[in-house]
């Protein structure tokens, strides 16, 4: 009995061992090549009729297809393979017109695809054809050609200038907390795609515009050779030769021009078309057609022009009659921007949400300014409502996130942030408060853009200049419209919902030691203690107190250190415990601990690290300005040497600066905390970090000695 034959396994099936041909045929590169290597043989072998007329379908096919395929991508840099495939068939149709011009040379014959368009689409007239060819040539050449190609070229050098100011937005909302480290390498990702597809278009377009510039010259040949074919090798007269190789030469020309019309045409659609979410159809139609007002208007105008003698009234009564009933029966869409920046029919004193715990009610009534349970406040004006009512979950969202990253970032819990309407403050303003006292201020304008410099910048903006909060940055207000013009011109640009984002994140990193009090102290020692109950037992016995503790961590934070390795951080406690209970000389041996954590502040490149340094002597002269009590250390100055050393420190912090690094002095042990709070203040961005704080395998180069 024979056995019943096994059925064939799928290539794709697991387990399933692919034979090398499967796996070219897999993934696509065994097609491309094979595409590739046609196109080459098409340039060098003749080609019989019928097989020209299929790869004249072929053409037709593919133009058709690439425009359609770029009319439903949401983004232009989503088709990333157009340049390459724009070169392919460019080569591919120029193939062809090689392969047609031998046949109509050599047998008077182009296949029936030619002579259909010799004889049906231009009716057999020579001189019709030439015309409705050249008239074809030049739309294709002068107008699409050579618009698409300024457009690229303009995109290609815009888009690579906007790059550094779009990774400055990527990195602000990563700082922020809007995005988490993934999904800033993926927006990295994608703006470099963006960069490399406007770069590449650039270049292709140029094959567009030969391949046009081609198409006329092939023809001028297939006419000027199929005259002379015919007369001389054919015995034509020189009626009956033009007759035939002229039908011959514009049906050929006219079978190229179209597809690379087509072609032309989906090259100065995706250089123009701006980044959007919808597919470019939903755009078009929403955009043109989502205002009555505009479709009652226009049919309006074609009832008007019915007066006009002698034009066709009943084609302008219909047309016109069509707009108004669109305008009608179809929905009115309202631009997206406008919710941003409309305005709010809120009553001052309405109830307000508390952003850190999403859909719990705060009403302003119930909870007044500076109460023990509201440690984090943000009031806003009266113009600025609409950022709570129009995108309340967006809000939610993005400072819950805001509170989840800082508080694995720093190690501490930050607690829920309020938000509620003030009319006591200016309607544009904005103000941070903790536990009741404003910490911060700022000011923001729906419905615009803040754009800030970043470099290269060609000529200023129009709009309204002004300062961004939360780095100090010079910026400029301006309006939507004209985003993306100062994007491609360097700035930075964000909407003012980031900037009050970014400006809180910076806020809360700063005053996070006062953030912390002694039972946010007792909750993190509570929960050291389930993890490491030993060290607990020993800071019992050594008698560490919850207030050394808290004021350790305290300091900390307050020169940006995360406390989040705080079992390093009391074990060190307890070492020096038994030598002094000076908060500020713990803290101080702790940061030794914190090498690491200090190092991955610093913009150490190379394993190289370039700071400003103190001259021995000036180092010497410190340490006698040193003053230790029980409580706190400090440094007293004589008004010159402080001058002095203001000086220096602001020419080093300017020699940094230019080379675009966060300026870091390395100065001894024993002066470290005393310079960093006698200039603290006058210079917030400088780190002040002694040198047994660093990794010894880091080199150190001295950008500037600071000498009295």
């Amino acid at each position: 009995m024979a056995a019943a034959p096994s059925p064939t396994p799928s290539p794709s099936a697991p387990g399933v061992k692919m034979t090398f041909a499967q796996q070219l045929l897999a993934s696509g590169e065994f097609i491309f090549g094979l595409v590739i290597l046609s196109v080459v043989l098409i340039l060098i072998f003749p080609l019989p009729t019928w097989m020209i007329d299929g790869l004249l379908g072929v053409s037709f096919a593919i133009s058709i297809l690439i425009i359609m395929t770029i009319s439903y991508v949401k983004q232009p840099a989503d088709f990333f393979v157009f340049p390459t495939v724009l070169l392919v068939v460019t080569l591919f149709r120029l193939g062809l017109n090689i392969a047609t011009t031998r046949s109509i040379l050599l047998h008077a014959d182009g296949g029936e695809l030619i002579a259909t368009f010799g004889e049906l689409v231009i009716g057999g007239n020579p001189v019709v054809g030439v015309i409705v060819f050249l008239v074809l040539t030049i739309i294709n050449f002068i107008v699409i050609t050579k618009g698409a190609g300024r457009v690229a070229e303009v995109s290609a050098r815009f888009t690579l200038d906007a790059m550094p100011g779009k990774q400055m937005s990527i990195d602000a909302d990563l700082n922020a907390g809007i995005i988490n480290e993934q999904d800033a390498r993926s927006r990295r990702k994608n703006l470099e795609l963006e960069s490399s597809f406007y770069g590449a278009m650039d270049g292709a377009s140029k094959f567009v515009r030969g391949d046009a510039v081609a198409a006329l010259l092939i023809t001028a040949i297939n006419l000027v050779g199929g005259f002379a074919v015919g007369m001389l090798q054919m015995d034509l007269t020189a009626a009956e030769s033009i007759q035939k190789f002229t039908l011959l030469s514009i049906g050929d020309g006219l079978v190229a021009q179209i597809p690379a019309l087509l072609i032309s045409t989906a090259a100065g659609i995706i250089v123009t078309r701006s980044a959007s979410s919808k597919f470019l159809g939903q755009d078009v139609v929403r955009q043109l057609m989502g205002s009555n007002k505009t479709l009652y208007i226009t049919g309006g105008s074609l009832w008007l022009m019915m007066i006009v003698p002698g034009f066709p009234k009943l084609v302008l009564f219909v047309l016109g009659a069509l707009f108004i009933a669109a305008g009608w029966f179809l929905p009115s869409f309202e631009p997206e921007e406008a919710a941003a920046g409309g305005g709010s029919g809120a009553v001052p004193g309405r109830d307000a949400k508390a952003l850190g715990a999403p859909g719990a009610l705060l009403p302003q009534e119930q909870r007044e300014p500076g109460s023990p349970a509201e440690h984090l406040a943000i009031e806003i004006g009266f113009d600025l409502l609409p950022i709570v009512q129009n995108n309340l979950q967006n809000m939610l969202d993005r400072i819950s996130a805001l509170r989840r990253n800082l508080s694995r970032e720093l190690g501490v819990n930050i607690p829920p942030i309020s938000m509620r309407d003030n009319t006591a403050i200016p309607p544009h303003q904005y103000r941070f408060l903790l536990r009741g006292h404003e910490i911060a201020m700022g000011e923001l304008y729906l419905g615009q853009m803040l754009a800030m410099g970043v470099g290269t910048l060609t000529r200023p903006l129009r709009g309204r200049v002004t300062v961004e909060p939360a780095f100090g940055l010079p910026a400029t207000w301006i309006s939507e419209a004209e985003r993306r013009e100062a994007e491609r011109m360097g700035y930075a640009v964000v909407d003012p919902v980031s900037v009050l984002i970014t400006h809180l994140s910076e806020t809360i990193k700063s005053s996070t030691c006062d953030l912390l009090s002694r039972q946010d102290t007792q909750n993190l020692l509570d929960s050291l203690k389930q993890s490491n109950p030993a060290l607990m037992q020993e800071m019992n016995t050594l008698q560490v107190g919850l207030g050394h503790v808290h004021r350790v961590l305290q300091n900390l934070l307050a020169e940006g250190l995360s406390v989040r390795e705080l079992s390093v951080i009391i074990e060190k406690l307890c070492d020096q415990i038994s030598f002094t209970k000076n908060p500020d000389e713990l803290s101080e041996a702790c940061r030794k601990t914190l090498m690491l954590e200090i190092s991955r502040q610093l913009e150490i490149r190379g394993g190289k690290l370039k700071a400003i340094t103190l001259s021995p002597d000036l180092e010497q002269q410190l340490v006698k300005c040193m003053r230790h009590s029980q409580q706190e250390i400090a440094m007293v100055l004589d008004p010159n040497t402080a001058r002095i050393m203001h000086e220096q420190l602001n020419l080093g912090i300017q020699e940094l600066s230019k080379e675009g690094l966060n300026p870091v002095l390395l100065c001894s042990p024993m002066v470290r905390l005393g310079v960093k709070r006698f200039f603290g203040d006058t210079f917030p961005t400088l780190k002040v970090v002694a040198y047994n704080e660093i990794s010894p395998k880091i080199q150190l180069i001295p950008a500037h000695t600071v000498r009295v």
